[in-house]
């Protein structure tokens, strides 16, 4: 998997963890692993469909172009 390491998407991320209360929280609400999140939270870049559900967990408080800008411009 490609690492790509941005400020901007890692911040997303967490902002979503702390929207939501925990990595556990998120994770289940994009369908993955508590480990997937916390890749996440280390640069790994979340696939497009999670970008788009954690768009639709935070009620569009982080947006899918906020974590994927590549995807979703």
């Amino acid at each position: 998997m490609t690492m790509v390491i941005t400020d901007a998407h890692t911040e997303a991320v967490a902002r979503a963890v702390s929207i939501l209360g925990s990595q556990g929280r998120l994770a289940q609400a994009c369908g993955v692993s508590q480990a997937a999140v916390w890749k996440w939270l280390r640069g790994q870049l979340p696939k497009g469909e999670h970008a788009v559900a954690i768009e639709v967990a935070t009620g569009g408080q982080v947006s899918r172009e906020a974590i994927r800008p590549d995807l979703f411009v």
